[in-house]
């Protein structure tokens, strides 16, 4: 049971990343649903191959029965637990642009067929796309603007509880007394501030034509 919960706990810390977001927090969790399957299958084999503590062990049926059932309710509980995550429908051209071909776009709606193709079309957004998808879609914003609409919502909204109590800090935070004048409406600010994302000041700075009389 001791190596089960190390387990467990990997996943969480996993999920607690600052950049973590829908998507990602989907696959880590569907890929630990389907990594319990393929431990009850072993187990019921007393096949503990995927646990060392328990290798070379002499397990009787009473103790293999329990950890059978365990890995059953912990499968059972996370399909429960995560099942409006699981049955997330994630557009493919959120994180798997880089593998779309025109005939994919054509597939999906009309309102982004038009950008979707310009898109899979567009050499340096394919390239980015295959290095950090949540990069290339915000550095892509403005020249996507219909696809981005429907990006954004898997790339601001927060996946964890851990996040959402960040959040709730944050906003605590911004909306004290001696903060009060703040305006923190906007989602993706909240995001931002909860990213580690550090703000580029001398590029802005450079950015900005220096005024002589000043």
């Amino acid at each position: 049971m001791e190596e089960i919960f190390r387990k467990l706990n990997e996943l969480n810390l996993s999920l607690q990343n600052q950049d973590m977001n829908i998507v990602r927090a989907k696959q880590l969790k569907k890929a630990f649903m389907n990594k319990l399957v393929i431990w009850k299958m072993k187990a019921a084999t007393h096949d503990f191959c995927y646990f060392s503590s328990l290798e070379g062990e002499e397990i009787d049926s009473d103790l293999q029965t329990m950890i059978v059932d365990h890995l059953s309710f912990l499968h059972d509980n996370f399909q429960t637990r995560f099942e409006d995550l699981l049955q997330l429908n994630i557009p493919p051209f959120i994180d798997f642009l880089h593998n779309m071909t025109m005939d994919d776009a054509m597939a999906q709606p009309e309102c982004v067929q038009i950008e979707l193709c310009e898109a899979i079309a567009d050499d340096r957004m394919i390239e980015a796309s295959e290095k950090n998808w949540v990069k290339a879609w915000l550095q892509s914003s403005k020249r996507y603007p219909s696809l981005y609409e429907k990006v954004e919502p898997f790339i601001i909204n927060l996946p964890t509880s851990n996040l959402a109590e960040k959040g709730f800090s944050i906003l605590l935070h911004s909306f004290a007394k001696q903060r009060r004048s703040m305006h923190l409406n906007d989602n993706a600010e909240l995001r931002l501030r909860m990213s580690d994302l550090t703000p580029r000041i001398s590029m802005l700075v450079n950015n900005k034509q220096p005024q002589g009389s000043h």
